[in-house]
């Protein structure tokens, strides 16, 4: 009986399995999804809690440049990020996801 009990706990224990979160693919730089591999962290300075109340995608580098930088809490509770990958882009003055960019002619 004893040898039964512990085969059964035995087969319990090696079928439990623990499934661990794989790591995210992308990360979220003022309000888009921006692949891991092209996250570039410029620094560590944005904090949401008083007195600075840095909120998430405001303008922290680089302002109004190619290269601007926003608080991205998804990445860090303090990172300063852009997004290097070409699946952003600049439209009048805004940042556009590619996938979302329709061209309507050409010329």
């Amino acid at each position: 009986m004893y040898f039964h009990i512990a085969s059964i706990l035995v087969l319990l224990v090696n079928t439990v399995t623990v499934e661990a979160s794989a790591p995210p693919k992308t990360q979220i730089i003022n309000g888009y999804d921006c692949p891991v591999s092209d996250v570039v962290v410029v620094g560590e300075g944005c904090d949401q809690g008083a007195p600075h109340f840095d909120y998430e995608g405001m303008v922290c580098a680089n302002d109004g440049q190619s290269k601007e930088a926003y608080c991205s809490y998804d990445i860090s509770p303090t990172a300063c990020a852009f997004c290097s990958s070409s699946s952003i882009k600049k439209i009048n003055g805004y940042y556009c996801p590619v996938s979302d960019v329709v061209v309507v002619g050409e010329g």
